[in-house]
């Protein structure tokens, strides 16, 4: 027969195993909860179509841009929102996502399955975008950003349209691009953007520099 002492000792013991076990568990799935929850860096989309922009402004239809990294996790949410509201809006919106890829890689660099997905969307016009230059030109930071305008080139709807990082649903940012782009009005509701950054500034050339290579190339 085990002692009342060895009785104790035994459960000290699984208590303190438990709680050595607990502690990083909760204490991961709290960093998981804050991580989806912590919106990327947003930029200052301009209120009119920029002028040096080589994306073409729809003058029939509003235009909305998305802004993405084709190897980021959480892009898939904002996928599926875009099919969302290109489904809602029924063929009444001009729906352009722009890739990000690093001007020294192949255009192989994005051919994933984010690519594929944003493509199989109805009316979608995937393009690519070297070193981001056209996602500064917008303010444009972080992947699954968007921006909407009008057929005269004025800023209705900027941000995000996803609630939290990775998690699609219904969401105030979806709800305010639908309404802006089939009323023409202004849209009230910001979202935060929920991503990884589209760019790196340590390891890209500043815009003036690289949108005068990719000028000289496409010029060839």
């Amino acid at each position: 027969m085990r002692s009342s002492i060895e009785k104790k000792n035994s459960r000290s013991f699984w208590i303190l195993l438990l709680g050595a076990w607990g502690v990083p568990v909760g204490c991961g799935i709290i960093l998981l909860g804050l991580h989806d929850a912590t919106p990327g860096v947003i930029g200052k989309t301009p209120r009119t179509w920029p002028a040096d922009t080589r994306i073409p402004l729809d003058r029939t239809l509003p235009t909305l841009i998305v802004f993405a990294h084709p190897k980021c996790p959480c892009l898939a949410a904002s996928l599926e929102e875009l099919d969302r509201i290109a489904a809602k809006t029924h063929g009444e919106l001009r729906i352009i996502v722009m890739l990000y890829r690093p001007r020294s890689s192949a255009d192989s660099w994005t051919r994933t399955a984010h690519r594929r997905r944003a493509a199989a969307i109805p009316g979608v016009d995937v393009r690519i975008d070297p070193d981001g230059i056209e996602a500064r030109r917008f303010g444009a930071a972080t992947s699954g950003h968007v921006a909407l305008f009008n057929r005269n080139g004025s800023r209705l709807y900027f941000g995000g349209i996803t609630a939290s990082r990775g998690h699609s649903g219904d969401n105030p940012g979806c709800d305010a691009v639908v309404k802006a782009a089939l009323d023409g009005g202004i849209a009230e509701t910001f979202q935060p953007v929920f991503g990884c950054p589209i760019y790196d500034e340590s390891a890209t050339a500043d815009l003036a520099s690289a949108d005068r290579v990719v000028h000289h190339q496409g010029t060839r």
